[in-house]
C-alpha cells in the first residue's frame, strides 16, 4: 500500500538517507534528493528512486521552492524590532549551539527518521515533534519556567562569548538618569 510521494533533500547520507529508507519501509514512495551519481546508484540499489537535486543550485529550485525561500526571507521582517533587538542574538546562539550538539553528541539519524514517519502517518499530526532526550528535557523545563527565566537558563548554557552578549541583551533597559 503506497501512502504517497515524499521528496527528501540531502538523502545521500545521515538523516536524509535514514529518512528515505524508513519512509520506504512505511509504504511511502520517497524521492531521494542527491547530488552525486554514486549516491543515486546506491539508493536505487536499495529500491529508492533518486532525484538529481542540489538545493544550492538555482536551476534545481522549483516555483514552490522559490515561494518557500521568499516566505523564509520575509520572516525576520515580520518580527518586531524590539524582539529582534532582545532575542536576535539568542536565536543565533541557539542555532550555533544546536549544530554543535548535533556534531559532538550526534543525533541518531534513524531516531529523526522515525519521528518524521510518525508525523507523516499520524491521523492528527502535532505542530512540533521532539527528537532526543535533550529536546524533551528542554521542552519540560520551558513549560514550567517564565520566558525570561528560560532565556536566562539558555544563555547560561551557551559558550562564553554568547553568554556576555546575551546578558547584555536580556538585561532590562533602564531609563536615562539625566546625569552626565
Amino acid at each position: 500500500m503506497e501512502l504517497g510521494t515524499v521528496v527528501v533533500t540531502g538523502a545521500s547520507t545521515g538523516i536524509g538517507e535514514a529518512t528515505v529508507l524508513h519512509l520506504k519501509g512505511l509504504g511511502f514512495e520517497p524521492l531521494a534528493g542527491v547530488r552525486r551519481d554514486e549516491d543515486a546508484e546506491r539508493l536505487r540499489d536499495q529500491g529508492v528512486e533518486p532525484l538529481a537535486l542540489d538545493v544550492t543550485d538555482a536551476a534545481s529550485k522549483t516555483p514552490i521552492w522559490k515561494k518557500g525561500d521568499a516566505a523564509a526571507a520575509e520572516m525576520p521582517r515580520n518580527v518586531p524590532e524590539e524582539a529582534q533587538r532582545l532575542y536576535g542574538g539568542l536565536a543565533d546562539a541557539l542555532r550555533a549551539e544546536t549544530r554543535k550538539v548535533e556534531q559532538e553528541r550526534g543525533l541518531p539519524p534513524l531516531a529523526v527518521a522515525e519521528v518524521i514517519g510518525t508525523a507523516l502517518t499520524a491521523r492528527r499530526p502535532k505542530t512540533r515533534y521532539l527528537v532526543g532526550r535533550d529536546a524533551r528535557i528542554r521542552a519540560a523545563i520551558a513549560k514550567r519556567l517564565p520566558d525570561r527565566a528560560m532565556d536566562a537558563l539558555i544563555a547560561r548554557a551557551l559558550s562564553g562569548g554568547y553568554r556576555r552578549i546575551l546578558r547584555r541583551e536580556l538585561r532590562p533597559s533602564r531609563p536615562a538618569s539625566g546625569r552626565p
